[in-house]
């Protein structure tokens, strides 16, 4: 009844009643409507934002011209600090960072190879450019004054941190010390060797590259790693990026937010850049970015100090293969002045072996250049390859990508190359014993192995501990073998079974070569002020020059400079006639 009655009644509302129902009515929907904007407005900025916006480079400045190998760059923001190559000794030079003419510093240090400036930029630490061992710490004042020796430290690389401390690697292992080097402990022990070692900005992580010993050219495998300062979380930066991976030398950008480094790919170096964050406003990947494509190789990184310009080495690699004339002391070129290295010839003297610096891969040619024959293709570089004494097979040691260097033998008319070692080890400079039936060859630089290929079984040349890079003399009586460092000549005896040392105080020996009568033997050096081709007769030990380098250039490839005999006995050299400068890139980063 009271539904009944109301429905005829027509309802009034006072103000304060419409005033409730309002509020009650516009109060969720606003919120609704504020948050339709604030969504509207997120969708626009989204869409509407930045595009995808990667670095760059923008431009490009020469900075030297004076053709000279170089490496481990540096810079106080004024100036470039370097090492180069001069003849065959490393020096240090700088150079404006605008450019102009590259000046060298003056030291005390033998072969100083940076490793590191200071955080206050008035100091270079320095390493002394050698093999084997761990060398002395040095630090040179800039831009002059005399060097100190840091003398509780001795190391293969190290760096300072953003604090004044100093970092020191020696082989595998990372150690923290005092400014002078000394209190050092131990950070971590990595899966390789430790070189390349770089701090963040805020020094709280640091990045360095792991290589393994022998394994640092170009063709084999290094990466980069990280781990807080400590030592702690140490891991792999770029896992599974490239396969196998060939990273290197990396360094922060002044404001932390990039880090570029150099990687090698198909043979080419570039440099890349790895953005430490990906902006939600600019959608820049947090992935490598590749900042340089050719015609050069790219490498060794290092920004400014304003983050605007990248200082890198460009460098385009060439060799010329040529003869010394004894009488002359003339460079002439040799089988047309190949681009190639790492010579044997067949014992009939009609043939001869060599490797390709264009790809690695292995040829047989007639001595005067014809009738070539590839061997072996990429991507397997070749290295120290040697006539078996019948002249059918060939040895030498090959490089497979991601895997270590290993022996193996091709028959000398083409064919499918067999492999004869399989170990994590470099198994490097085969040699074969006269009757072609086992292989003298060096297991990195901790002993000489004998092989015997027909029943694969190994043994260990006695008294061959830290002896490596093994020579088979032609009549089979003798093995010639570098000592620990490579600053001396070892002899053992086949008969006898005994070692002699051979020669010292000859720098650091490269490669040796047997004369064809097993009279002498020849072999080159580097690293003293007196570098050249010498011959030391076994006779009597008696050790004269054939030759001398200094007005020659050497051209380094896998394993350092090659040199070796002709037939007729005369030193043969690889000339470098490549151009390497460093470039100032301007880079535009997001």
């Amino acid at each position: 009844m009271k539904r009944d009655t109301d429905s005829g009644r027509i309802l009034t509302a006072t103000p304060k009643a419409i005033g409730r129902l309002t509020t009650r009515r516009w109060v969720p929907i606003g919120i609704v409507a504020a948050l339709g904007v604030v969504i509207a407005l997120v969708t626009a900025g989204f869409l509407l934002r930045s595009p995808r916006l990667v670095p760059s480079i923008v431009g490009t400045t020469q900075i030297t011209s004076d053709g000279l190998a170089k490496g481990n760059l540096v810079t106080d923001g004024n100036r470039i600090y370097f090492s180069e190559i001069a003849g065959d000794r490393s020096i240090l030079s700088q150079v404006s960072a605008k450019g102009g003419e590259t000046g060298k510093i003056a030291t005390a240090v033998p072969d100083p190879l940076i490793a590191d400036i200071s955080p206050d930029n008035s100091e270079l630490l320095v390493t002394t450019f050698r093999l084997g061992p761990p060398s002395d710490f040095w630090v040179v004042p800039i831009p002059a004054g005399p060097p100190r020796r840091l003398n509780f430290a001795k190391g293969n690389n190290g760096a300072w941190t953003p604090t004044g401390k100093f970092v020191f690697a020696i082989g595998r292992d990372l150690y923290e010390a005092a400014a002078d080097g000394s209190a050092g402990r131990k950070l971590l022990t990595a899966s390789g060797v430790i070189s390349f070692i770089r701090f963040s900005p805020d020094g709280r992580r640091m990045r360095f590259t792991v290589g393994e010993p022998f394994t640092t050219a170009s063709s084999t495998t290094s990466s980069l790693w990280e781990a807080r300062n400590d030592g702690s979380d140490l891991h792999p930066l770029l896992r599974d990026w490239n396969n196998p991976p060939q990273e290197c030398c990396g360094n922060w950008t002044p404001d932390g937010r990039y880090f570029v480094f150099q990687s090698t790919r198909a043979g080419t170096s570039n440099i890349w850049v790895l953005p430490e964050h990906s902006s939600f406003w600019r959608r820049t990947p947090a992935v490598p970015i590749q900042l340089t494509t050719g015609p050069l190789n790219f490498v060794d990184p290092v920004p400014s100090r304003d983050g605007r310009k990248l200082y890198v080495e460009g460098y385009q690699p060439r060799a010329e293969l040529g003869r010394i004339d004894l009488k002359s002391g003339e460079f002439l070129p040799y089988l047309g002045a190949l681009s190639a290295g790492d010579l044997d010839f067949s014992r009939d003297g009609r043939w001869v072996i060599y490797v390709s610096y264009a790809d690695g891969s292995l040829w047989r040619s007639n001595v005067d250049g014809s009738e070539r024959i590839h061997l072996t293709y990429p991507p397997m570089r070749v290295a120290q390859p040697h006539w078996s004494p019948d002249g059918k097979r060939i040895v030498f040691s090959g490089n497979i990508p991601g895997q270590a260097w290993s022996l193996f033998q091709v028959s000398a008319e083409s064919g499918s190359p067999e492999q004869l070692t399989r170990t994590p080890s470099a198994d490097l400079d085969p040699s074969y014993s006269p009757d072609g039936q086992t292989v003298a060859f060096g297991r990195g630089q901790r002993s000489i192995q004998i092989l015997d290929i027909p029943a694969r079984e190994l043994r260990t040349l006695p008294g061959s501990e830290r002896i490596c890079c093994p020579r088979w003399s032609p009549d089979g009586h003798y093995i010639v073998a570098l000592g620990e460092g490579g600053t001396r000549l070892m002899l053992f005896d086949v008969t006898s079974q005994n070692w002699r040392e051979w020669a010292t105080n000859v720098g650091t020996v490269g490669y040796m070569t047997w004369s064809r009568d097993s009279k002498y033997v020849g072999f080159d050096n580097l690293l003293t002020d007196d570098d050249g081709y010498w011959r030391i007769w076994v006779a009597d030990g008696k050790i004269e020059r054939l030759a001398s380098f200094k007005t020659i250039r050497r051209f380094f490839f896998t394993w350092g400079p090659w040199t070796g005999l002709a037939p007729d006995g005369s030193p043969l050299a690889v000339r470098d006639i490549s151009n390497q400068e460093i470039y100032a890139l301007d880079l535009q980063l997001p």
